[in-house]
């Protein structure tokens, strides 16, 4: 009877050890499970630049035309705005901001409406690209640099407005576009002398790049 009793521990104790094992590696496979589930959510919030400038058109949006059902990804705020020009300010205009869950992408001044009774800002009449979720189709952005546009559009050229203070690239493949500069990458001071005064590519910095892009 001693030897039996004696056996039978070892036995006891090996399904025991082998019960722990398998809770174990039950435990890492549950573990794994969650590490992959968490990558996964992070790649479905992603956002996709995929949506194009082009002429009179950012992505949805189109001058002369209300704004769209925004798609799930993109959020609106607003406010009011007084618009100067030379100096002087002008009446107050409406900006419609777009953003997502990231930043600013869009800015939608919108055209003001007057009647006898009250005023609307119905139609866009002005929008401004903040960042480069929106891109035209030869890929140049907000941050593509100045050698990028000329690469992707041979016809670009720089001039100066006073008026609104803004150093603007231009292609003729992109009516009703322009690609704003920083005038601090600019090396030389605009006589004023005209509204378009010309700029050479040469006057600015190496990698300077666009700041924001009108379309109007």
């Amino acid at each position: 009877m001693k030897a039996i009793y004696i056996t039978g521990i070892p036995l006891f104790l090996f399904f025991s050890c082998g019960s722990n094992e398998d809770n174990t590696d039950s435990n890492n496979v549950s573990e794994t499970v969650t590490e992959d589930s968490v990558v996964v959510a992070e790649e479905e919030t992603e956002v996709i630049n995929s949506i194009l400038i082009s002429s009179k058109n950012v992505g949805l949006f189109t001058i002369g035309s209300e704004v769209p059902t925004l798609p799930t990804e993109l959020k609106m705020r607003q406010f009011v705005k007084s618009e100067m020009s030379e100096g002087e300010p002008g009446p107050e205009l409406t900006h419609n901001v777009i953003f997502n869950q990231l930043e600013d992408v869009l800015e939608l001044i919108m055209d003001h409406q007057m009647d006898d009774e009250h005023h609307e800002d119905k139609d866009i009449q002005e929008m401004l690209v903040l960042s480069n979720y929106y891109e035209t189709s030869k890929g140049v952005g907000v941050g593509s640099t100045l050698e990028e546009f000329q690469v992707a559009y041979p016809d670009a050229h720089i001039w100066y407005s006073y008026i609104s203070d803004r150093y603007v690239m231009e292609t003729d493949e992109l009516k009703d576009v322009q690609f704003i500069l920083d005038g601090a990458d600019c090396n030389i001071n605009p006589t004023g002398s005209s509204d378009l005064e010309p700029i050479d590519f040469i006057d600015f910095n190496v990698g300077s790049k666009i700041k924001k892009i009108r379309v109007y």
